[in-house]
C-alpha cells in the first residue's frame, strides 16, 4: 500500500503533523510519500500512484487551501481513500466530506491513520460495515456521519432511564418531592431540546 500525506501551508518546514504520521505508517508497512504544496506543485502522477491520501489541516488557511486539492485528488484517483486530519479537520468535517473526504481525524491522528490505511475495501465497503449503530460506534466515519442521530438516541435512552428511576423513587417515597423532581427533569429536557435545535 502507498499513502500520500499532503500539507498545504508549511512553506518548506517539515511539520510534525506530516513527520509523525509518516513514521507510524512506515512502521506499519505502508510506503509513504509526503508533499508540501506550498513549495512544490502536486502532480497527477503522485496522486494516481497511491491508494490513500491524507490531508494535514492544522489551521483554517491550510484547510481552505486543501479544498481544491481534495476535489482534484477525488477526480484524478477516484479509487483512493481520502482522509483529513489535524486541528481543523473535525471542525470542518461536513465541508470536507462534501469535497470527497472519506474520514476525518483530529490532531493526534497517527493511530487512526494507520487503521484507515489498513482498512480493506473501498469507501462503499467501509460504509456497508455501518449497517447498525452498534457497528458504527467502532468506525470513526460512522460516528462523524451519524453524530447527531447517535447523540439524540443517547439522550432518549438517558431520559428513559431517568424517568424509570424517578418513577421507582416516587413509588418508594410516596411523596411530592420526587414528583416535583420529575417535572424539573422534563423542563430541563425541553430546554436541552431548544438548545440543540438552535
Amino acid at each position: 500500500m502507498r499513502a500520500l500525506l499532503v500539507s498545504t501551508y508549511d512553506l518548506g518546514r517539515q511539520p510534525f503533523g506530516l513527520a509523525s504520521p509518516a513514521a507510524w505508517l512506515r512502521k506499519a508497512g505502508v510506503e509513504v510519500d509526503c508533499a508540501d504544496t506550498s513549495r512544490d506543485p502536486l502532480d497527477d502522477a503522485r496522486i494516481r500512484a497511491v491508494s490513500m491520501i491524507a490531508f494535514y489541516l492544522p489551521m483554517h488557511t491550510a484547510t481552505r487551501m486543501a479544498g481544491p486539492l481534495i476535489e482534484r485528488a477525488r477526480r484524478v484517483n477516484p479509487s483512493a481513500r481520502l482522509c483529513a486530519y489535524g486541528l481543523y479537520a473535525p471542525l470542518n468535517a461536513d465541508w470536507l466530506r462534501e469535497r470527497g473526504i472519506d474520514d476525518v481525524f483530529g490532531p493526534e491522528a497517527e493511530e487512526g491513520l494507520v487503521s484507515f490505511a489498513k482498512a480493506q475495501g473501498s469507501k462503499r465497503n467501509a460504509k456497508a460495515q455501518c449497517s447498525t449503530k452498534a457497528v458504527c460506534l467502532s468506525v470513526p466515519s460512522c460516528i462523524a456521519n451519524d453524530l447527531a442521530d447517535d447523540a439524540n438516541d443517547l439522550i432518549g435512552l438517558l431520559n428513559d432511564w431517568i424517568e424509570a428511576t424517578v418513577e421507582k423513587l416516587a413509588a418508594a417515597a410516596h411523596g411530592q418531592p420526587v414528583a416535583n423532581f420529575l417535572g424539573l427533569l422534563q423542563r430541563n429536557s425541553q430546554l436541552g431540546d431548544e438548545i440543540l435545535s438552535a
